[in-house]
Order: structure tokens, then C-alpha cells, then sequence
């Protein structure tokens, strides 16, 4: 909230409305424009002036013989071209990359090579700075490995000679990582940040577990992990935080988190407030898993992730809590007035149901959350008016001020977490 109140009346929180309106009209460039001023406000008190910069860096897995790569970038502004002053690439292990004098309009291409004594994980900082002494700036993941290609390869063969003996969860998991670790080895780009040394040695020792038909992942291993969960024809691909002591004997309560259109399973890790909900999970020895959501996220699809989930960790099945945003909210909403004896507790943010079904959810506690600038504000507080029209007292509503539909998940998150330690009494 002391974010929330320190933007208010400082123009942030309306850029950031219009960007979400610009989001969902699939104007990404004029999102970002309006994202960019909220951000410039943020850090320095005034909106920026120009609309940003796309940043690519690829590969983003390299081979520790051979660290060439290229930095891309291309100029999001509509109204004039732009041009490169600097350039500098500043990586977390001291290395640091730069050139000058670059006449590039609107789109430039820097080949660049460096050096590192080892495979690690690196946060690799891309700069630049145009003729008019404005800086862009984003960190993107870079991730280094001995004999990249030869492993990648080995790894496919081994997942190949597995996929029969192994476990559907280890096969599927090792085949996900394979395609995920071949795009960033190539010269796609991929949204998010993935530790890809780490993760190549994961599936190599899955993929060996597998191959001798054991399992790799379970309870003795805390951390955060992406799985292809077993669930129908086809795995379903979630994030996961293990925390730390879990013991068969002591089984800990599951957050399901279902994000919202066009995001992903990765969202209530790295963004939603940075990760915010992964802290509130850890810090109370909860599983908080997120599945990668396409709309169709019914009770029974939902039960299916769960009981995958408890086949490989200690879940107590009497307190699984159901969190959503935005269509994810919906769709927890649904999956509770289908199965309402699934769920310990739900909470939805900047989500709702026609009020007419609000009889249908007065089974189980209910937390509904949303921002008085958020667009889904009306729905909500119709649907909580028809609890309160219908005498019903489970449903708890929360309307946080100077939020909208995306700023209000990081500023309701505290909140619904303490509401869910409430409902384990």
C-alpha cells in the first residue's frame, strides 16, 4: 500500500490503466509506451518522453568455447527515429562490453564476443543511450556450459531410451527441459529468465533417474522447479516452489495460482511484484505451484494438478487454496461452484462471476479483491452484492485504492495470504 498511496495523484497509476488497456487491444507497442512513462515516474518523478527500447540478447546458452553472441535492439518509438549513442553490456561475473558511435536508426545489431573461466548463470546487463542523453536499460538471463551442442544431443538421446521404462513425470519434465534448453541455445528469444546451466544438469540427472526407473524429484529436493505434471494426454507445464523440511510425515498446504490471459505459469514467479508470492509461500512452508493456464481450467483439470502434485509431495489434501487473476480468477471461480469440496479456500483479484451464480460459491470461504481503477471493479462488487443481498457470509471483498487490474495483485497479495493462514484454523 505505501507504493500505492506514494503514486497517487503522480500520473504512474494512469499510465499503467492505459497500458493495460493498450495490453488487451494488442497494441504492445503502446503499452510499453505507457509502462515506460508509469516506470520513469516511478524512478524519477516524471513520465518519460520517449515510448522505450525491445532488447534481445541470443543465444542466451552458450558453449564456454565459443561466448559470441548478439545484442539487438529496436526502438518502440512511433512518432520519430532514434539513434544509438553507446552501447554497453555489463555482465554479473565484471565483465563489461562497449562500443561508441553507432548510426543505427530505430533497429541496431551488436556482435560481440567475451570471456569466462567457467559454466555459471550470469545476469547480463544491456545498455544504451541515444543522442539525446536518455539511457534504456533491461537484465536479461545468459547462461554458460561446457560442450553445449554434444550434451544437448546426448540429453535428446537419453530421453528417447527412458520415455519407456522412466516416469511419466521425470520423462515428460526432461523432454520439456530439452525444448526449452534447445530454444535458448538457438536464436530464439524467450520471455522470461531461466537459469539454463542449471537447468541442462537437472535434466541430465533426471533423465539418468529416469532411465533406471527412480525418481528425481520429491520432497528431498527444495527449490524452485518447472515440471510437466502427468495430467491427461499431454503434461501440463508448472512452476513450482518446494520449501524447505518437507516430510511425508508433515504435509504442507498447496497454493494453486492461475494467472491471467497472455501470461503464463512464470508470472507469479518473476512478476506479480517480483515474485511476491513465492516469499509469502516459502516463509510459511507452503507448495505454491503454477500451472500454465489456457482458459479451460475446470474442477476436474484442476483436481488432476493436485493429485499429480501430492503423488510427488507431501500436499495435505484438506488445505488446497485456489488463487487467481484476472481470467485465472474466473476460472477459480468456476472450478469452486463445480467442485466446491476441492478447495480449503479461494481468493480471485480483479475477477468475478454473474451474480446470479453467487449461490453457487457460498460453500467455501471466498476472498474477492479489486482496484478502484481496475476495469473488472463493477463485476466484482456486483458479485459481492449479491452475497450480501443473499445474507451470505463467507465471502470477505477487498477494494484497494489508487490500483488497477495488474498493480492490484501486488498490493492485494499480502492480504490474501493472511486471509488464507486464517482459513487453515
Amino acid at each position: 500500500m505505501r507504493h500505492a498511496e506514494r503514486w497517487a495523484g503522480s500520473g504512474a497509476v494512469e499510465h499503467v490503466q492505459a497500458g493495460a488497456g493498450r495490453f488487451f487491444e494488442d497494441d504492445l507497442p503502446g503499452a510499453c509506451s505507457e509502462l515506460s512513462s508509469a516506470a520513469a515516474i516511478a524512478e524519477r518523478g516524471r513520465a518519460a518522453s520517449v515510448d522505450g527500447m525491445a532488447f534481445h540478447l541470443r543465444p542466451r546458452l552458450l558453449d564456454l568455447r565459443d561466448l559470441t553472441l548478439e545484442l539487438e535492439w529496436t526502438s518502440l518509438e512511433q512518432k520519430r527515429a532514434m539513434y544509438v549513442w553507446w552501447t554497453r553490456l555489463a555482465l554479473s561475473n565484471g565483465v563489461t562490453l562497449s562500443t561508441d558511435n553507432f548510426p543505427i536508426d530505430r533497429v541496431g545489431l551488436w556482435e560481440l564476443s567475451f570471456e569466462c573461466d567457467r559454466p555459471c548463470d550470469l545476469r547480463a546487463t544491456c545498455e544504451l543511450g541515444d543522442f539525446d542523453f536518455r539511457n534504456f536499460e533491461r537484465v536479461v538471463s545468459l547462461s554458460i556450459v561446457e560442450r553445449r551442442d554434444e550434451r544437448l544431443a546426448a540429453l535428446k538421446s537419453a530421453i528417447d531410451a527412458a520415455s519407456e521404462k522412466g516416469p511419466k513425470l521425470e520423462v515428460g519434465t526432461a523432454a520439456m527441459l530439452s525444448a526449452l534448453l534447445n530454444s535458448l541455445a538457438s536464436a530464439s528469444t524467450e520471455e522470461h529468465d531461466y537459469p539454463g546451466a542449471r537447468l541442462l544438469a537437472e535434466a541430465e540427472q533426471v533423465v539418468a533417474a529416469a532411465a533406471k526407473g527412480e525418481r528425481w524429484y520429491g520432497p528431498q529436493r527444495d527449490g524452485e522447479f518447472w515440471l510437466a505434471l502427468p495430467v491427461g494426454a499431454a503434461g501440463v507445464r508448472t512452476r513450482v516452489l518446494v520449501p524447505s523440511g518437507l516430510a511425508k510425515d508433515k504435509p504442507a498446504p498447496l497454493v494453486l495460482a492461475l494467472h491471467g490471459r497472455s501470461f503464463d505459469e512464470d508470472t507469479w514467479f518473476d512478476g506479480y511484484g517480483c515474485g511476491q508470492s513465492v516469499e509469502l509461500a516459502r516463509k510459511r512452508g507452503w507448495v505454491l505451484a503454477a500451472p500454465h493456464c489456457d482458459g479451460d481450467e475446470d474442477a476436474a483439470k484442476l483436481e488432476g494438478i493436485v493429485k499429480a502434485l501430492a503423488d510427488v509431495y507431501p500436499i495435505d489434501m484438506k488445505r488446497v487454496m485456489l488463487l487467481g487473476h484476472s481470467r485465472g480468477g474466473g476460472s477459480a471461480l468456476a472450478a469452486l461452484a463445480q467442485a466446491p469440496n476441492h478447495f480449503r479456500a479461494v481468493a480471485t483479484i480483479g475477477s468475478a462471476l454473474a451474480p446470479e451464480r453467487a449461490s453457487e460459491l457460498t460453500k467455501r470461504p471466498l476472498f474477492l479483491a479489486a482496484g478502484d481503477r481496475d476495469f473488472a471493479r463493477e463485476s466484482v462488487e456486483a458479485l459481492h452484492k449479491a452475497f450480501s443481498a443473499a445474507n451470505a457470509t463467507n465471502a470477505t471483498f477487498k477494494l484497494y485504492r489508487h490500483v488497477e487490474h495488474w498493480l492490484c495483485v501486488t498490493v492485494a497479495l499480502p492480504d490474501v495470504f493472511a486471509w488464507f493462514d486464517a482459513q487453515q484454523k
